[in-house]
């Protein structure tokens, strides 16, 4: 914990953010998706898995996957 009581703010690599950025803009529809973000990323499809499942094992997410907006797929 920081003097706040806080728990500490994770530290991210400047790859780590730009997964992160690419991630926020939403996950592309096509065959390889994770492969996709690290061609936008400038780094491995494995950087893109190890971040998510680091950010899962450390409880900074609970789950990830796709949002299905019912009313625009009928």
């Amino acid at each position: 914990m920081n003097k706040n009581g806080c728990e500490p703010i994770m530290q991210f690599s400047d790859t780590e953010l730009k997964i992160l950025r690419c991630l926020q803009k939403g996950i592309p529809i096509c065959p390889a998706p994770f492969a996709e973000i690290a061609v936008d990323a400038n780094c491995t499809e494995q950087d893109v898995l190890s971040l998510l499942e680091r950010l899962k094992q450390e409880k900074v997410i609970r789950r990830f996957g796709a949002g299905l907006n019912h009313r625009k797929a009928g």
